[in-house]
């Protein structure tokens, strides 16, 4: 615009034109008043965005789909490109206003279905494990992460209804299969058959033949063969009773009822309970049991204190003279 007769460059002239004889302050006020007189024409559309199949609407999948569609004639950027499209001179203003505009519109495809997740052999129904299976089918071309395609397959757009959704679906379908046996649990030499007990055997058997995916009371509501939990504690306690050989922690001589002082039946207990030692893996009641070789609790108080009265010796805890007759 200076023309050929023009005696300075085009330098001068904008420091001229700014009124300064600073060339950075020159740069600083053009820029400016370009800035606040400049209407910049938009290089392309939201239409020709094509968001209905834009495949996610991440910030930088629509900055690429924008540079895709401005052609090299454009004389701005994407950024200045969106602030055109959303009308607006802010960035995180237009950004926001992309955004929105591509979810409105964006019509998510899916990658997967819900029966290639394999439910079936998935090994457990946890959220984590779900979503590691929808990552691992829905192949790394596909546009959008694994909580849309759960969303996708699940036909909703409710992340939590479509987390309940796939639960559900791999409940249906999960076939759990064992990590252990009842006659790795090894019931006869178990100790004893309290709940924590089994667990505790189920828990350390688990994994001796590889990694398990479900936990302890999965495993136990498998070999029960049911789906409640209660009805497998049941089950596998009967088990236990039925196979567990109870080995005595003590025996009657060490309860010494020759000098146990009375045969009542609290005495006893406490006798026994003093005798049977930290090791010992039942309690006093099962070992009276054991101690009498029956398996009924009232046969084996009678035979206890059958035996202590046989063989206690009674000590006498004063003497006649002390009873003081003559003057009584």
């Amino acid at each position: 615009n200076i023309g050929g007769s023009c005696m300075h460059n085009k330098y001068q002239e904008g420091m001229i034109l700014a009124g300064t004889e600073d060339l950075d302050a020159a740069k600083a006020w053009l820029i400016n008043e370009c800035e606040s007189q400049i209407a910049y024409k938009p290089c392309t559309t939201v239409a020709a965005l094509d968001f209905p199949n834009i495949g996610n609407c991440h910030e930088w999948t629509i900055w690429g789909v924008i540079q895709n569609n401005m052609d090299n004639t454009c004389m701005h950027n994407k950024y200045q490109e969106a602030m055109v499209l959303a009308n607006t001179d802010d960035l995180e203003v237009a950004k926001v206003w992309m955004k929105d505009t591509c979810e409105e519109q964006i019509v998510y495809k899916p990658c997967t279905t819900i029966e290639a997740l394999d439910f079936e052999n998935i090994g457990k129904c946890d959220e984590w494990t779900i979503w590691r299976e929808i990552d691992n089918k829905k192949g790394e071309s596909c546009m959008h992460d694994k909580y849309i395609e759960a969303m996708v397959l699940t036909e909703t757009g409710d992340l939590e209804v479509a987390k309940v959704s796939l639960k559900n679906a791999c409940e249906a379908a999960i076939v759990y299969q064992p990590c252990t046996t009842v006659e790795a649990l090894d019931f006869p030499n178990i100790g004893n058959c309290y709940e924590w007990t089994i667990w505790a055997a189920i828990q350390d058997n688990m994994y001796t033949g590889g990694p398990c995916m479900h936990n302890k009371y999965r495993e136990g509501m498998v070999l029960a063969g049911t789906e409640d939990l209660e009805s497998a504690k049941a089950w596998l306690i009967n088990e236990c009773e039925n196979s567990i050989e109870y080995n005595a922690c003590t025996n009657v001589e060490a309860l010494d009822f020759e000098n146990i002082g009375n045969c009542d039946e609290w005495t006893i207990w406490s006798r026994i309970d003093n005798n049977l030692g930290e090791s010992c893996m039942h309690k006093k009641y099962t070992e009276a049991m054991v101690l009498a070789d029956t398996d009924d609790l009232e046969v084996a108080k009678v035979w206890l204190k059958s035996t202590c009265e046989a063989q206690i010796v009674y000590k006498p805890c004063t003497t006649v003279a002390a009873l003081d007759f003559p003057n009584i």
